[in-house]
Formats: structure tokens, C-alpha cells, sequence
């Protein structure tokens, strides 16, 4: 099988799927165990449950045998004797309850027949006064009925005068008001002429206000502008001036800063390169303790800075020979920038991998390659 990264991905993708499956069947086995294993715990309880039952029919039955057997211990002569002198008892207060009832409905006939009685006398009573009320209703009708007569035809009288009246008056009101609108149109024409002429003095006045104003409002606004555009022209003016300076002294520091950096580096790189000087015969004992003590410690960085210097070689040695490496890989996927494929996709074909990346994934490219899989 050809090791590209797309068989690899499919292998472990295959190998997830796998223990994905295998981790679900042993949650499903444990459900089913904790199924079974809850279904015995209900079983339990619900034989609890049948077994409590029984006990209590079982009690309920003894308790009935028992009642049974007190009821026949307690059938015995005294027993008869008191049932037999309540039963009389009984019946004597029967007997007094029926009278009593009797005698109640007695009572409550005679006042039933007395109240029957009265009713009637009220009734005839009723009657008397109705056909009195009716007699005194119709004569009291007829004078009234007269008497409205009469109060209506003099009404009517009246109100024929008064119309005739009316009319009189509405005739010589609308003639009377014919006269005023005609004088107040003939006012109003006049007030309108003169209104019209006020307005149209006012209108050339207000209009000659508004340009005269206007004019005024424009030239202090121009005076405005132009004292602020000198104002701002003056600041943009001393701003450019004042951050062209400040540039220059930003730049004459800057380039201190790198010159002083450069010549403090030479120095080191000069005190590096430069031999120790040789130890005396005394081993140092004639001079200070001082320049023996630096003369030491350049000796040191001597040894170091000319260690270094076959390091970095190493380094750049080992960086030249990865470039080439990547730029081989490169060539060979026919992509002459990481990331980009220029080939048509009709003729692309996978590329296949490296000997580097096969190292790196030794585990997988095993694996894909073995007989089982």
C-alpha cells in the first residue's frame, strides 16, 4: 500500500472509529447489567409489598374469628332481659311521638280553616273598595277629560296670536339684517384694501431688515473665518516646525545611540579576539592581585569566543544542509513555494512521502503496511 498522508489519515481514523465502538458496546453491556440489576430490586420490593398484604388479611381474619367468638360468649340471659326491657321502652316512646304528632296536626287544621275564613272577609272587603275606587277613577276622567278640552282650544288661541306676532317680527328682523351685512361687507372691503397695503409696507420693510442683517451676519462671519484660518495656519505652521526639529534631534540621537552600540561592540569583539597576556615566573606574585584576577578572566573569554566561533559554523553548516533537504522535498512535489501547486488538477497525483517524514511517522507507516491491516 502506497504511504501517503491520506491512507495514513484514513488508518487513524479507522483505528478511532474502533475504539469508538468498543467503548459504546461496554457502556451498553453496563446498561444492561445495571438493568437487570435494578429489575431485581423491584421484583424485591413488590414480594415485600404481597407479603405485607397476606399478614394483614391473615390479622384481619383472626380479629373476626375473635369478635365472633365474644358475640356468642355474650348471648346469655341477662343479655335477653335488657334487650327485652329497652325493646319496651322502645315502644312506649313510639307511641308518645305519634300522639304528639296528632295533636300538632290538629293544631295546624283549625288555624289553617281559621286563616281560610279571614282571607275570605278580606277578599269581599277588597272587592267593595275596588268598584268605590272605580266609580270615583271615571268621574274624576270626565272632568279632567272636559277641562282639557276647554285649556286646549284657548292654547290654541293663544298660540294662533302669537304666531301672527312672530312672523311680523321675523320679517322686519331680516329685513333689519339684510342692511347690516351689506354695510359690513362694504366695511369689510374697505379694512381688507387697507389691511393689504399695511402688510405689503411691513413685508418691504422686514425684507430689507433680513438682507441688511444677513449681509452684516456674512461679513463678521467672513472676518471670523479668516482670523481663524490665519490662527490655524500659524499653530499647523509652528506644529511642523516644532516636530521637524524634534525629528532631527530624535534622528542626531538615534544615530549616537547606534554609533556609541557599534563602537562598544568592536571593543568587545576586539577585547574577545585578543590574546590573554602571558603569567609572569612568579606566577603572578609581584603584581596586584587585580590585573592577575582580569588577566584570568580574559583568558576565559578568549577560550570561549574561539569555541563559539566553530559552533556557529556547525550551526550554519547544519542550517544550509536543511535548506537544501526542503528545497529537494519541494522540487519532488513539483510545488516551487510551500503551500501552492501550480500543476493542473486533472494530471495531480498525491505525492508520496519523504524519507524524513516516514521516520517521523515510523508508528503509523508499520501499521498501514503490516499483513493484518
Amino acid at each position: 500500500m502506497a504511504c501517503t498522508w491520506s491512507s495514513l489519515l484514513k488508518h487513524e481514523q479507522d483505528k478511532h472509529n474502533d475504539i469508538e465502538k468498543k467503548k459504546m458496546q461496554i457502556a451498553a453491556e453496563k446498561k444492561v447489567e445495571l438493568r437487570k440489576f435494578y429489575d431485581t430490586q423491584v421484583s424485591e420490593k413488590n414480594e415485600k409489598k404481597r407479603l405485607e398484604r397476606e399478614m394483614q388479611k391473615k390479622y384481619a381474619e383472626e380479629q373476626a374469628k375473635e369478635l365472633d367468638l365474644w358475640h356468642k360468649s355474650c348471648d346469655s340471659s341477662t343479655t335477653k332481659k335488657k334487650a327485652l326491657d329497652e325493646k319496651a321502652w322502645r315502644d312506649e316512646q313510639i307511641l308518645l311521638n305519634k300522639n304528639q304528632k296528632l295533636k300538632f296536626l290538629e293544631q295546624e287544621v283549625q288555624h289553617h280553616v281559621a286563616l281560610m275564613e279571614r282571607l275570605a272577609k278580606e277578599e269581599e272587603k277588597n272587592k267593595k273598595a275596588l268598584e268605590v275606587k272605580a266609580a270615583q277613577q271615571a268621574e274624576f276622567l270626565q272632568t279632567t277629560r272636559t277641562q282639557a278640552q276647554a285649556s286646549y282650544s284657548n292654547k290654541k288661541n293663544f298660540w294662533s296670536g302669537q304666531r301672527v306676532e312672530e312672523a311680523e317680527k321675523m320679517n322686519l328682523h331680516e329685513e333689519q339684517f339684510k342692511k347690516y351685512e351689506q354695510k359690513s361687507k362694504e366695511d369689510a372691503i374697505v379694512k381688507k384694501e387697507k389691511e393689504r397695503q399695511e402688510s405689503e409696507q411691513i413685508r418691504k420693510e422686514r425684507a430689507a431688515a433680513r438682507t441688511s442683517s444677513r449681509q452684516a451676519a456674512a461679513k463678521l462671519d467672513m472676518e471670523e473665518v479668516q482670523a481663524r484660518q490665519k490662527a490655524l495656519e500659524k499653530q499647523e505652521l509652528e506644529r511642523v516646525a516644532k516636530a521637524k526639529e524634534l525629528r532631527e534631534r530624535t534622528y542626531e540621537y538615534i544615530r549616537q545611540q547606534m554609533t556609541e552600540q557599534k563602537e562598544q561592540k568592536n571593543k568587545e569583539l576586539e577585547d574577545l579576539k585578543a590574546p590573554p597576556k602571558p603569567v609572569p615566573n612568579d606566577a603572578g606574585c609581584s603584581l596586584p592581585k587585580k590585573l592577575v584576577a582580569r588577566d584570568l578572566t580574559t583568558a576565559h573569554a578568549w577560550d570561549f569566543a574561539r569555541s563559539e566561533a566553530e559552533l556557529k559554523a556547525k550551526d550554519r553548516e547544519q542550517r544550509l544542509k536543511h535548506r537544501k533537504e526542503l528545497e529537494a522535498q519541494i522540487s519532488a512535489r513539483g510545488r516551487p513555494f510551500p503551500g501552492l501547486n501550480i500543476r493542473s488538477r486533472k494530471t495531480r497525483v498525491e505525492p508520496q512521502l519523504s524519507p524524513t517524514e516516514m521516520l517521523l511517522n515510523r508508528k503509523l507507516v508499520d501499521e498501514l503496511s503490516s499483513p493484518t491491516t
